[in-house]
């Protein structure tokens, strides 16, 4: 089984944060793509992370050969024909960008969509960009269509205030568009809101169909009542449809597997191979099949602010404030304090394709092949949740 989504990659600030550098991902048989990205780095508002790091929301580019995305070729060469880019932010700080790949061919059936509201125009969602491949007729029908606050999936997500799993859309009264995506197969989806102070509210939706769905497993997990473990939320699994009876006793702590590692800093990574994770969901994902996993912190609402300083000599930020968008302060802090942890698993065209999300923290981090150094302060997130979506495949 392959999947929808081809290519996930993850870029992260640079150490003085004036850029975007390549941070890990995950390719399957695209090497020259992952060489060529490897070697590449972007600035504020360029190439598809920096404008994602710019506008502070999801962005989708369904033309991969235009001026703003610089890997133009190296993408046509891969078949890849449309990417979005998802930030990841704690308050205005930037932790990092996750960016997603897909390819156009008469088997991959899906659609990326980005669902926007502005409270002070509408209270409803609407179709502002997305990618449907050959679906002309549901792309038709998606932009004349309006989700109310927790209705459909765009709405239900944007309601939650955190990602939603969507299972078996053919048959859920739940889905306003059961009959149009029965037309081409979509049978499974995934919303990812983005809520801004400003009053705009974005939802990320990624629908897919059974043949190739958008991951091979999805998990959320979320923080107990006393916040020292993640317990099992959702999820949705191609191989294991028993996903909340097989964690019913299971409680992952902030250094358990890389789900915990992520929850512990906030800083999204991948797993290459899940047999290598002895947390009770790398055992998991390993026994299902799976391979590799993607872990994405979500932080909802959160607000950095010192709590001390580690070492001497470092840039210094007023107490309890927040640090700009834009690049101006060196160095990464980790995010102590989380709300939610997802977790998903899928599988890569042509390849086995894992992703997991969480979040990580520490004096340092690896992802792939790269370490970096983090942060010579601490910083803590205030009232923030998160949640991690990974794939494995």
């Amino acid at each position: 089984m392959t999947t929808f989504i081809r290519v996930a990659e993850i870029w992260v600030p640079t150490r003085d944060r004036m850029k975007l550098q390549f941070g890990g991902g995950l390719y399957g048989p695209l090497g020259r793509f992952r060489a060529t990205s490897e070697a590449t780095h972007f600035g504020f508002d360029e190439g598809l992370p920096g404008r994602a790091w710019a506008a502070g929301r999801p962005v989708v580019m369904t033309d991969l050969e235009n001026s703003h995305f610089k890997r133009g070729a190296a993408a046509k060469a891969a078949g890849l024909t449309c990417g979005v880019a998802l930030p990841i932010f704690a308050g205005d700080f930037l932790m990092a960008v996750v960016v997603l790949f897909c390819g156009a061919d008469d088997t991959h059936i899906g659609a990326i969509e980005l669902w926007h509201s502005d409270l002070d125009a509408s209270y409803e969602l609407r179709l502002a960009d997305g990618y449907f491949g050959a679906a002309d007729t549901f792309e038709f029908n998606a932009r004349r269509t309006k989700f109310p606050r927790g209705y459909g999936l765009p709405g239900r997500a944007w309601k939650a205030n955190m990602p939603s799993i969507a299972k078996d859309l053919l048959n859920s009264k739940s889905f306003l568009r059961s009959q149009q995506a029965a037309e081409i197969g979509i049978n499974r989806g995934l919303g990812i809101p983005y809520l801004q102070a400003s009053g705009h509210t974005w939802v990320a939706t990624f629908l897919s169909a059974r043949d190739t769905p958008i991951a091979r497993r999805l998990e959320i997990w979320v923080p107990n009542e006393a916040g020292d473990a993640l317990i099992f939320h959702s999820g949705d699994c191609d191989q294991n449809t028993c996903l909340a009876m097989d964690y019913q006793n299971v409680r992952i702590g902030k250094q358990d597997g890389i789900i915990g590692r992520v929850w512990f800093t906030g800083i999204p990574t991948v797993l290459h191979r899940c047999a290598g994770d002895a947390s009770p969901i790398g055992r998991s994902a390993a026994a299902a099949g799976m391979d590799a996993m993607l872990a994405v912190p979500f932080i909802h609402a959160g607000r950095l602010g010192m709590q001390r300083q580690l070492s001497p000599g470092a840039s210094t930020v007023p107490a309890g404030g927040d640090v700009p968008r834009a690049p101006r302060v060196a160095g990464h802090w980790p995010v102590r304090r989380g709300q939610v942890v997802a977790t998903a698993t899928s599988t890569i065209l042509r390849c086995l394709f894992n992703c997991l999300a969480a979040f990580c923290a520490g004096p340092r981090y690896s992802i792939g092949t790269q370490a970096l150094r983090i942060a010579v302060r601490c910083m803590a997130l205030r009232g923030a949740r998160r949640l991690a979506i990974g794939a494995i495949g």
